[in-house]
């Protein structure tokens, strides 16, 4: 009798448990090591960095002037060019020298021209690269004619541009951009030591930490960029990354990864995820965990 009842009891269970998979489905696949805590920890920059440029006016605002200088290599296709006009360069060069001797700078200069939104693409274009470009090559060029210092100062234009690309938005794209451009421009002014005017220390320090961000940065961008991310790892930097930029990327990128879960567990993590980051109090999250949630099939297809 009693084995009856045991027996009977582990059927009961054994058949509500296969119920519950079919009906439910499975549990979330676990997060990878490559969000691990210390992958997702806040790294942001030290504060006692040495000053690689140091404004001379400080109530000036450089946003206006990144804005000319993206303007003109948009308004003139030959900057893009492997030899662009010397004094189209020149003047590039001079609107970012001008920014960086700027003491202030607007927050989200850059973010605003940036939707949070699938397949968005900046309204200024390629030209956040394009004009550090114009003031990396008019830099060489300067070396070229022996003038150091207008050399050093093209690439520290340059070094700023991507310092406040940096510090000063949130969006992933121009916040990556602005890491590069530092690193390029560091590259180039390393090749300038024997001047008194450049800090060979201060690069060092320098180089240091924008090679360690570099390097998670890249790690984490094959995530939140991935067609077909994991499931668990996106979640895990929407819902608990550091780094306020992530958890933007990686909530819109949600919207992606629920069209292909792998199984009905992850799709309710997903959408648990996207349902969490609508009632977010940081509205850029909100903002992209909205988007995540309204695409659709189609929509996915057109950026794609």
């Amino acid at each position: 009798m009693k084995l009856g009842l045991i027996l009977s009891a582990v059927l009961v269970i054994i058949v509500g448990a296969v119920a519950a998979f079919v009906i439910i489905g499975p549990a979330p696949d676990p997060p990878t090591r490559a969000t691990a805590p210390e992958k997702l920890a806040a790294a942001p920059l030290p504060a006692d960095l040495p000053p690689i440029f140091e404004p001379d006016e400080p109530d000036a605002d450089a946003a206006a002037l990144y804005e000319k200088a993206m303007d003109l290599y948009n308004d003139h296709p030959a900057l893009a060019g492997k030899n662009p006009p010397t004094a189209l360069a020149r003047q590039t060069t001079d609107l970012l020298i001008r920014a960086m001797n700027a003491g202030n700078v607007t927050p989200g200069f850059l973010d605003a021209y940036l939707d949070v939104d699938h397949g968005a693409q900046p309204r200024f274009g390629e030209a956040l690269e394009g004009v550090a470009i114009v003031g990396l090559d008019r830099a060489q060029q300067l070396v070229e004619q022996g003038d150091t210092a207008g050399a050093i100062a093209a690439n520290c234009a340059v070094w700023a541009l991507g310092q406040r690309a940096f510090e000063d938005n949130t969006l992933l794209y121009n916040r990556f951009t602005g890491l590069q451009l530092m690193q390029m421009a560091g590259q180039q002014l390393f090749t300038l030591t024997d001047h008194d005017s450049v800090d060979v220390d201060a690069l060092m320090q320098w180089g240091e930490q924008l090679q360690s961000r570099s390097t998670l940065w890249s790690e984490k961008l094959g995530i939140v960029q991935s067609p077909s991310p994991k499931p668990a790892d996106l979640v895990n930097i929407a819902l608990h990354d550091g780094d306020r930029t992530f958890r933007i990327a990686a909530m819109l990128h949600l919207g992606v990864a629920k069209f292909n879960p792998g199984h009905r567990g992850n799709l309710r993590a997903i959408q648990s995820a996207i349902d969490t980051g609508r009632r977010d109090p940081d509205p850029l999250i909100a903002e992209a965990a909205g988007r995540a949630d309204a695409l659709t099939k189609d929509g996915l297809h057109r950026i794609r």
